[in-house]
């Protein structure tokens, strides 16, 4: 929205234990020794150099065996297990735009609702305000190694093969808020969004799977921001009742190509109570729809479309009610199952 803007030796040597010295005449045993002639000495001593230099070129020979060879860990070195990925894409929304900072977005929320049960997930928020499903696609808007979103998207997917544990994406509003404002709605503008918007989805989701055909993918549909047109008297009203229409009618049409795709759908509107038009609870009969996006975004205020704090933790919590706990712990998407 806004839009919604190796060689050598190795190893562990004993330490040597403190050596008690004998008394000449004593034996290694304890008590007396029997008496050694010179010969017999002679011999025993060769013997004992014989051994220290067969035990001497056993160490050697050891060691220029392996001086080439990689050394492996033991049994009991413990093996780091492979990174894991929340990976974010999607317009202004999921950049956390609106939010006090990042931190407060919904992207970071529900990034640390799944850390509490996945404390080693890392993530990676490929966000680009203004992103419409064209430019997501295609590329524009920002910048990209790859060239667009989804092919950045596609390429981490495929660098990361089962190290995502859950992919979520808004985008779509964009497509269809130039064709509103507080003072009109123009309807044909948006239903070319809407064309537009339907063929997007699908081809982003499309994207996603064949870089990894297991991964989970949650979508998200959207809340009206125009509604604060509301307050401009009747002909405010009857404009907040025209964009209620275009929003429901884009929220239809995402649940739509999600829904053909296998993909979940966050219920962003519902939280919002978007098509909840009786007074809500402010006393002056303003609509419940009305009254959650002034209290949850700064539309009524400052005529920023985005969400505040308070709107991006709705929105995280649609996704984290969608995702389950199931797939915020990482739980693969088997090819074929509707995921979210």
């Amino acid at each position: 929205m806004g839009r919604l803007g190796g060689g050598g030796l190795s190893g562990v040597v004993a330490p040597l234990l403190p050596c008690r010295r004998r008394e000449r005449g004593e034996s290694m045993r304890g008590g007396a020794a029997a008496p050694v002639g010179a010969a017999a000495g002679d011999r025993l001593r060769s013997a004992l150099v014989a051994a220290a230099v067969v035990a001497l070129l056993a160490v050697v020979a050891d060691a220029a065996a392996g001086a080439g060879t990689p050394t492996t860990a033991s049994a009991s070195t413990p093996v780091a297990a492979p990174a894991r990925y929340d990976l974010a894409l999607g317009d202004s929304l999921a950049a956390g735009v609106g939010a006090t900072s990042p931190a407060d977005g919904y992207v970071a929320r529900l990034y640390r609702a799944a850390r509490a049960t996945e404390p080693g997930l890392r993530l990676v928020d490929l966000a680009c305000p203004g992103a419409t499903s064209t430019s997501f696609a295609l590329g524009g808007g920002c910048a990209y190694p790859e060239g667009s979103q989804l092919a950045e998207a596609e390429a981490f997917l495929r660098g990361h093969r089962e190290q995502v544990a859950f992919v979520t994406i808004d985008v779509g509003i964009n497509d269809v808020d130039s064709c509103m404002s507080l003072d009109t709605v123009d309807t044909g503008c948006v239903s070319d969004g809407l064309r537009t918007v339907s063929a997007g989805i699908g081809r982003i989701v499309a994207g996603l799977r064949k870089a990894d055909p297991t991964v989970v993918v949650a979508g998200s549909d959207y809340y009206d921001p125009f509604l604060a047109a509301w307050s401009d008297g009747p002909e405010g009203a009857s404009v907040a009742r025209a964009s209620e229409t275009a929003i429901l009618a884009l929220d239809e049409v995402l649940t739509q190509a999600y829904d053909e795709a296998g993909v979940g759908v966050a219920a962003v509107a519902a939280r919002f109570d978007t098509s909840d038009t009786r007074p809500g609870g402010t006393g002056d009969g303003t609509p419940e729809n009305v009254a959650r996006v002034c209290q949850w975004t700064s539309m009524c205020s400052s005529g920023n479309l985005h969400p505040n704090d308070a709107g991006h933790a709705q929105i995280a919590a649609a996704f984290e009610r969608l995702l389950g706990p199931r797939q915020l712990t990482g739980a693969r998407r088997r090819p074929g199952e509707p995921s979210g």
